[in-house]
């Protein structure tokens, strides 16, 4: 057991990188296509199965989190990937609207005992300046894990719709064992009861974070934005790919599996999506703040105009098309607007409340959105849910433009 404790954190991380991205990847490709030909989702089912994973998160997001910060990032760590696992065997050998509605609850559950811990648990190792290199590294191995899980779900897809959810988990039960036998923790340093007031510190710690969006009120116009982009994402994310298989359908020549198809589409639009990462990186560097706001207004309005074009089209190639541009453009959106919002925080104190506060907004606009959505798409048409998704994220534009207008150079108050 010796040789265990040897791990170099770093590759250890890239190795949860690397399983994550492939293991979700490979459930993610085919997940919806299973609700709808396998279990029988009808449209406001598809969305209220997102519903119930998204309040499910919005619920345990901080109490984990609290728990992680006492007990550990290894045993968060665990704990989150073995509920995972449950959460995805369960709903690939029973595939009825029940299971399927108990196992996003229990991967809601699984998702923020993992949520933030990975990068909790390498700086604790390594050290932020280490642990740069890691997410580096990290997000490189991620991506081409993520394609060869697409490629692992169109093929054994191609078999039973049930087999790549299976896989994905078994192989999150495989890396809890894995981080329960092999990951090192030495740097966690836990809260001690006695020294920690709970109530007291996350008073003070909202109260900062409350002064940080009055002092910086670009944080609290992204932080609006954030409520903006879980509105839209619900109803799209659930109803596309069931809109391509029933509302449209698929080519009749060349004749292939749907989980091909998709695998198809998944797999253009993540190298699609590496260059526009790229791209948005050198944006990153020389971008201030209007320019900024002005690229990610412009992107609000492609994808916008992708999801109508995939909505109102008859033909499934430009259809493809449009979802295969839409997931490049949300990915480059969710990284410019994390850059942006970290510039302004100059408070390092409440930095990790006011990215979770970003995240609980995204949530709570998916939970308000997303029935509402779901429900017109079944009792009017799936299009016109589309529809609705789209119009539902134009909002964000003018919130960026008034995110750009109140930016100010951040004071840096404790960048310890």
């Amino acid at each position: 057991m010796r040789r265990f404790r040897n791990v170099d954190p770093l590759w250890a991380y890239v190795g949860l990188s690397l399983g994550g991205s492939l293991f979700f990847t490979s459930a993610f490709t085919t997940n919806l296509l299973y609700y709808v030909q396998t279990v029988g989702l009808d449209p406001l089912q598809m969305v209220l199965m997102g519903t119930i994973l998204e309040g499910t998160i919005l619920i345990f997001e901080v109490p984990t989190g609290i728990l992680a910060d006492m007990h550990g990032r290894k045993a968060s760590l665990a704990i989150g990937y073995g509920l995972t696992a449950a959460a995805f065997v369960l709903q690939a050998l029973v595939p009825s609207v029940w299971a399927v509605a108990l196992a996003q609850a229990v991967w809601g559950v699984g998702y923020t005992f993992t949520s933030g811990a990975h990068e909790a648990w390498i700086a604790d190792e390594v050290g932020l300046e280490r642990a740069g290199e890691a997410f580096s590294r990290g997000g490189q191995v991620g991506q081409v894990a993520s394609l060869v899980g697409i490629a692992l779900a169109g093929i054994v897809g191609a078999v039973d719709l049930a087999l790549p959810i299976l896989i994905c988990g078994l192989g999150f039960a495989l890396m809890g064992i894995l981080v329960v036998l092999l990951l090192p923790e030495h740097g966690f340093q836990p809260i001690r009861v006695a020294d920690w007031s709970g109530w007291r510190a996350m008073g003070e710690t909202l109260t900062r974070s409350v002064q940080l969006a009055r002092r910086q009120r670009t944080v609290m116009w992204l932080l609006l934005s954030g409520i903006a982009m879980g509105l839209y994402s619900e109803g799209y994310d659930r109803l596309w790919m069931a809109h391509m298989l029933t509302g449209i359908g698929l080519p009749i020549q060349p004749s292939l599996p749907a989980a091909v198809w998709f695998a198809g589409i998944r797999i253009v639009s993540a190298l699609l999506g590496i260059v526009t990462m790229e791209f948005a990186r050198r944006r990153l560097l020389s971008g201030d703040d209007r320019g900024l706001s002005l690229l990610l207004g412009a992107n609000a309005i492609g994808i916008a105009v992708g999801i109508l074009m995939m909505a109102l089209s008859c033909s499934f190639w430009l259809a493809a098309a449009a979802a295969i541009c839409v997931d490049p453009l949300r990915g480059a959106a969710s990284l410019l607007r994390t850059i942006w919002l970290n510039r302004q925080i100059d408070d390092s104190g409440v930095r990790a409340t006011v990215f979770s506060a970003v995240g609980q907004a995204d949530s709570l606009g998916q939970v308000v959105g997303g029935p509402a959505v779901g429900w017109l798409a079944k009792v009017v048409s799936v299009p016109l849910g589309m529809s609705v998704s789209a119009l539902l994220l134009l909002p964000v534009v003018p919130i960026y433009a008034c995110a750009a207008s109140a930016a100010k150079p951040p004071t840096r108050l404790n960048d310890t």
